[in-house]
């Protein structure tokens, strides 16, 4: 496994975020928004200068993580129920076709392996069979598209979105068709809708799709607030209620290799995205110690002491 970092967590300024990712031994870096734009609006220059920059520290794009099905999945003119960071708003699920050729664009351009794609704003608590069927098929149509470039599709479980939870990406995968797609691994989402991540989140994603699925993983951290508005807030990596000494202790032993992307979120008034992320990095690490992890050489973290 190795840490990984997505960038606009830091800040906008792509050199900024290169500089702690540097500060850290990073290598795998994640592009979702650059600059104040959304990675979809980057025009031909700023992508190739994207490229120049990373590729000049030694780094690279392991994820283009656009906004593709971050809509409403029947179409319409609704609001949207989570952060776009800065992608299109009020596009119908059929203009996200178009989203995803523009993120394998930038993969082909940035030599990433992996796009990302998400199962509509949630505007039901609870998915039913129709709702999973129909979200299947919409993902088959992505994956027809993908299918050929060289690159996999992931579906990120989003707690602003229909496939939320480990539980709803076990049934999600009860449908034909997906074998070609891959998972990344919130925690952090599937804790903002009430699931226990590890291990009652883990093992259904386990269950479901498999760990020969799960390529990816975000780690951001959350606990409980009390209040019945907002029941749950992002908190520092380490100082929350997500067992991330245990998850990592089972991503390594289940034989996990990717990467371990943070994902801050959490962001005080009184301190910087670069120090709040610098703070969650540092929590991450101790959690890989504290799981019986060590980092080599090459900056994987593997099981033993060494």
């Amino acid at each position: 496994m190795r840490l990984g970092l997505i960038t606009d967590e830091v800040s906008q300024d792509l050199q900024e975020a290169l500089d702690l990712a540097e500060e850290f031994n990073i290598r795998d870096l994640e592009l979702r928004s650059v600059w104040g734009k959304n990675v979809v609006h980057l025009d031909a220059d700023e992508v190739a200068d994207v490229g120049k920059l990373i590729r000049r520290r030694g780094m690279r794009v392991v994820s283009v993580a656009g906004p593709v099905y971050k809509c409403h999945l029947r179409g319409g003119t609704r609001e949207r129920v989570g952060n776009l960071h800065g992608g299109p708003e009020e596009l119908p699920p059929e203009a996200h076709l178009e989203l995803l050729r523009k993120c394998l664009e930038l993969a082909d351009a940035w030599d990433a392996q992996f796009v990302r794609t998400f199962s509509f704003w949630r505007t039901t608590p609870v998915p039913g069979p129709d709702l999973y069927r129909e979200i299947a098929s919409a993902l088959q149509r992505l994956l027809a598209i993908v299918r050929g470039s060289g690159r996999r599709l992931l579906l990120e479980n989003e707690h602003a979105c229909y496939i939320g939870t480990g539980a709803e990406v076990e049934e999600l995968w009860r449908y034909p068709g997906l074998e070609e797609l891959g998972l990344i691994w919130d925690p952090g989402n599937a804790f903002f809708l009430g699931e226990t991540p590890y291990p009652d989140g883990y093992e259904a994603v386990k269950r479901g799709p498999g760990m020969e699925r799960v390529l990816h993983v975000h780690v951001k951290d959350a606990r409980a607030t009390g209040k019945p508005a907002e029941p749950y807030e992002w908190t520092e990596v380490g100082k929350g209620e997500i067992d991330y000494v245990g998850q990592f202790a089972a991503l390594a032993r289940d034989g996990y290799v990717g990467v371990l992307s943070l994902e801050t979120h959490w962001r005080p008034a009184e301190i910087s995205g670069r120090e709040a992320s610098r703070r969650c990095l540092t929590g991450m690490i101790q959690a890989l110690q504290r799981a019986g992890l060590r980092q080599t050489a090459d900056g994987e973290w593997v099981e033993g002491a060494g």
